[in-house]
């Protein structure tokens, strides 16, 4: 593998008893946990104050996020401080949202109106 590249987890997908590769199924499993040393782990609190870093892990294809108390925040941005005004979207407590991460590597959650409770799980492959 030339060097500076990253290996592709994406050629795992899930397959039948015939074993033809299953279409349709985003992946092979679910992670509830970031990939870091010392792991964020869902449920997470976040702040309106300061931004939690979500580190994607290799395989994950995608992301569910599902604040639970308050809206949160949502960007691909390092945007660390409270008053995010670009590069985000909201999301309202109660609602789900699933964002394609195949080729993110970080995504930041900020309270929208004080601390939220956010669950979220990584589909893998």
């Amino acid at each position: 593998m030339p060097a500076g590249t990253l290996p592709s987890h994406f050629g795992n997908l899930a397959v039948d008893g015939a074993h033809e590769t299953i279409t349709g199924i985003v992946g092979n499993g679910f992670q509830t946990s970031d990939a870091t040393a010392t792991p964020v782990t869902s449920p997470v609190s976040v702040s309106a104050t300061t931004a939690q870093v979500i580190n994607i892990p290799d395989s994950a294809a995608e992301i569910n996020i599902l604040p639970k108390t308050q809206s949160v925040y949502i960007s691909e941005s390092n945007t660390a401080t409270s008053g995010w005004t670009t590069n985000y979207i909201e999301m309202p407590a109660g609602q789900q949202v699933i964002l394609d991460v195949a080729k993110t590597s970080k995504i930041y959650l900020l309270g929208g109106t004080g601390t939220s409770v956010v669950s979220f799980w990584f589909n893998v492959v």
